[in-house]
């Protein structure tokens, strides 16, 4: 469902309810029906609210985040001059609708939260322990102006910083940037707040775990399951979570900080590099990785970060279908065969 794509226009309840039955979208219909009868689910809830941005009905908007949940609390509500939706979000923790509010003179950017998710509790995370960190580093971090919880959603309002996207050849050099500052920042909270050792993305990996196995490929399922468990055990560190050219601009602004937190080690680099690098083997891509961070660390910390980055590099250029089947194979060859002695090879090698 292409909204952007096909309604330029201001549409109304019913008119959306008519396309709907029109193109046959039985999930749409039945999340419009149960949103009407104040039945809706916070499944239902995330689909209407894709569809509010061409509605353009902040009152109906409203309306419906209150029928959800009555306590919750649009700080807003008083004191706002203007309002406007701006665009359609993906994550599956907050809702589609975002918008920019003016409140007492300054424009903030609204994003709605289902208040026990794990993204939320970043966002929280991410106010008492790295906003303020981030304010003297080359990061340009949007921050939290305000924020409340109720019993079933979350309000944050951040400070509204305009993004202005760069080449995929600075957004390369960016990601190395932004992992080693975040690495650099972190290394305090790495030892001290055990609560976010366990951030892995089990979730990534348990797709791919579950691609690979629908395709007749059990035994690299198993191998990934094999494999995240040997991941859980190596250091981590500071990490946006979704470092990627969409959430990175100019001026040094790196936005959207849902999924920070401490990570294995490695993880930034292998999402930010599988969405805009195809490498022409996989000597190449460990390589890059030496060249870069290899004199910044001891022989364990690199072991570990090179497993972690490989393993995740594996993880999403399969999910992604990107690098071709020999690159994904020669990871997963490379990945099976892993012990220390290759990471310290690497490791003499950068230093010979």
């Amino acid at each position: 469902m292409n909204w952007a794509r096909d309604h330029n226009i201001v549409l109304g309840w019913a008119e959306v309810e008519k396309i709907a039955r029109q193109r046959g979208d039985r999930d749409l219909q039945l999340a419009l029906k149960k949103t009407r009868s104040n039945r809706a689910s916070w499944a239902d809830l995330r689909v209407v609210s894709m569809i509010m941005p061409y509605l353009s009905d902040h009152e109906l908007y409203e309306r419906l985040l209150a029928d959800f949940d009555p306590c919750v609390d649009l700080h807003h509500a008083t004191s706002a001059k203007a309002a406007s939706f701006v665009g359609v979000g993906g994550g599956s923790e907050s809702l589609h609708a975002y918008r920019i509010i003016e409140i007492n003179g300054e424009r903030l950017f609204e994003k709605v939260y289902r208040a026990d998710s794990p993204s939320f509790q970043n966002i929280l995370w991410f106010q008492n322990h790295l906003q303020d960190r981030l304010l003297s580093s080359n990061i340009r971090a949007p921050t939290i102006r305000m924020l409340s919880r109720s019993q079933r959603l979350a309000a944050v309002y951040y400070e509204c910083i305009d993004i202005h996207p760069i080449s995929n050849s600075a957004v390369l050099d960016r990601i190395l940037e932004v992992s080693r500052t975040l690495r650099a920042l972190g290394g305090d909270l790495a030892r001290t707040d055990s609560s976010y050792y366990d951030s892995a993305p089990h979730h990534v990996t348990s797709w791919c775990a579950r691609a690979y196995a629908a395709n007749g490929l059990p035994e690299i399922a198993t191998f990934i399951q094999q494999t995240e468990h040997k991941i859980s055990k190596v250091q981590t560190q500071l990490s946006h979570g979704d470092l990627y050219k969409g959430n990175i601009g100019q001026n040094n602004v790196v936005i959207d900080w849902d999924e920070c937190g401490l990570h294995p080690a490695g993880y930034d680099i292998a999402r930010g590099l599988s969405f805009i690098c195809l490498w022409d083997s996989l000597n190449e891509l460990e390589e890059h990785i030496v060249s870069n961070f290899c004199d910044e660390m001891n022989e364990r910390e690199f072991s570990d970060f090179l497993f972690s980055a490989l393993f995740y590099s594996f993880v999403y250029y399969s999910l992604n279908k990107r690098g071709g089947d020999n690159f994904r194979y020669e990871l997963y060859r490379r990945l099976s065969e892993w012990d220390s002695a290759g990471a310290r090879s690497f490791h003499a090698l950068s230093r010979s």
